[in-house]
């Protein structure tokens, strides 16, 4: 398993069109790995995030069912 630490959050944005109703909004995640400093992208469900307080700076890492946990 490998962990990573959140570097940024770019939350998603919809312009003036707005969100269309059956989208889950999805935020853009920096992400560093902590064993080698590699940085990687995700996109992760924002409300996910909220649920889970996972914030920038936080460590996470990706279970066998593909969640993201703190």
């Amino acid at each position: 398993m490998i962990k990573y630490e959140v570097v940024e959050i770019e939350e998603p944005d919809f312009g003036c069109e707005g969100r269309p109703d059956e989208a889950v909004p999805m935020a853009k995640v920096t992400l560093r790995s902590v064993k080698d400093g590699v940085m990687t992208m995700a996109e992760i469900a924002d409300g996910y995030l909220y649920q889970e307080e996972i914030d920038e700076g936080s460590i996470i890492y990706q279970n066998d069912a593909g969640i993201w946990r703190k």
